[in-house]
Parts: structure tokens; C-alpha cells; sequence
């Protein structure tokens, strides 16, 4: 459906935010996960703090999955998405290892549609993981 309205990218941040903000305060997403809190309960927590900062398609996808006590998935399903959606968007993902930080050796991206880099320096300076 994101597809269809050309709302992809706008999608997959929307997802991106509410698994940061889940992560960010590790309470509540323990309260969302929990098996014991009903559904209904979650579905309440979930609409009073993220109703108005999401889309209602995201906020309908994660009221299915509470729904359907399918929390535990939630990670995996915005991983999953985030995948799908930089297919279709005919972007890729990629970690570089190098034994010298870019900015120290003066390595700057040199299209402006780069997406930002997962820079990890390899500290021992050779082979790549």
C-alpha cells in the first residue's frame, strides 16, 4: 500500500521511529511485550503516544500486530520492512571496515544521494570481516 502511494521512505521512518522510541524507553516496550497486559490495554498505551506522530496505516499495522499478539515480532517486522522498502526504493545497505577513519584520510562522499555510511574502523589496520 506504501508502494501505491509513493509513501515508502516516509513509511519506513515512521517505523524506524516507533522501534527507536520502543528502545529508547525500555519499560514501555517491556509493557508492550508483555503476555500478561491485554491487548486492548497496549493498543491504548500505543494511540496515546503514537496516534498523531504516525501514519494511520503504521498505527493500524502496529494495532494488528498487538491485535494478534504478535509483539514479540515488532523488530523483525520494521528490519523486514526496512528491507522491502530500500528494494523498491533500489537502494542497499552496507557496512565498510577500514583501518583508518574517511575523515582522517579525506574520503567524502561524492554523490549527494549517498545515504549516510556505517563506518566501522578495523582497529588492527588489516583483512576485512
Amino acid at each position: 500500500m506504501a508502494k501505491e502511494q509513493n509513501r515508502v521512505a516516509e513509511v519506513e521512518q515512521e517505523l524506524k521511529a516507533v522501534i527507536g522510541a520502543l528502545k529508547e524507553h525500555e519499560d514501555l516496550f517491556k509493557l508492550i511485550k508483555h503476555p500478561s497486559i491485554e491487548s486492548s490495554a497496549k493498543t491504548e498505551m500505543l494511540k496515546r503516544i503514537f496516534e498523531s506522530a504516525v501514519s494511520q496505516p503504521v498505527f493500524n499495522t502496529l494495532k494488528l500486530l498487538i491485535d494478534r499478539r504478535r509483539e514479540d515480532v515488532l523488530e523483525a517486522f520494521v528490519e523486514y520492512y526496512v528491507n522491502i522498502a530500500n528494494e523498491a526504493l533500489g537502494q542497499a545497505s552496507a557496512t565498510v571496515y577500514s583501518p583508518a577513519t574517511f575523515v582522517r584520510i579525506g574520503v567524502k562522499p561524492h554523490r549527494r544521494d549517498l545515504q549516510p555510511i556505517d563506518r566501522q574502523t578495523n582497529p588492527c589496520g588489516i583483512g576485512y570481516r
